[in-house]
């Protein structure tokens, strides 16, 4: 089922961007973002829910504060692997179609 915010998801995996795009139009770029963040959240059921769990309110500007978002981000690798460990959500694993 597609996502009722997110309309698009790119990943660059050679410079580790993600780039989102909503529904509204406005897009957003998160840099140093994990390969393994970023396939889970294009396989999430719920890209929104997946979205403002893991992504919303990171750092997503390159530059200096790029150390800071690794930072960020590298909490987010243990989530998703302690979630995985001890018996995820489905809803953060089941893949779906589109982006």
């Amino acid at each position: 089922m597609p996502s009722t915010t997110i309309a698009d998801i790119h990943y660059n995996r050679d410079t580790e961007r993600l780039t989102v795009t909503f529904v509204t139009g406005r897009t957003y770029e998160y840099v140093d973002v994990p390969p393994e963040v970023a396939a889970s959240f294009q396989s999430a059921v719920s890209k929104g829910v997946f979205f403002n769990d893991y992504i919303r309110d990171r750092i997503r500007f390159p530059g200096d504060r790029a150390r800071a978002l690794a930072e960020s981000f590298r909490t987010v690798r243990r989530r998703i692997a302690k979630r995985r460990f001890t018996g995820h959500h489905q809803r953060d694993h089941v893949s779906c179609g589109g982006t």
